[in-house]
């Protein structure tokens, strides 16, 4: 399965030791692939960029951590 998580943008990923939503977002991507799955991860500051890169992979799911 390709999926697709969308972080808000203010520490890059992987994170250099602070962050914790990357930190989990960073684990939770590799335990997905670990299974199998294709992850990509969206982290962008600012609606227009996210929802363009999500758009143009057009991932069947997509999980907004940290981002409301």
């Amino acid at each position: 399965m390709k999926i697709c998580l969308v972080a808000p943008g203010w520490v890059p990923i992987p994170t250099n030791g602070g962050g914790a939503v990357e930190i989990i977002i960073w684990d939770y991507k590799q335990f997905l692939e670990k299974m199998g799955d294709e992850v990509f991860i969206v982290n962008h500051w600012g609606e227009e960029e996210t929802l363009k890169m999500i758009i143009e992979y057009l991932y069947g799911y997509i999980n907004l951590i940290g981002l409301l």
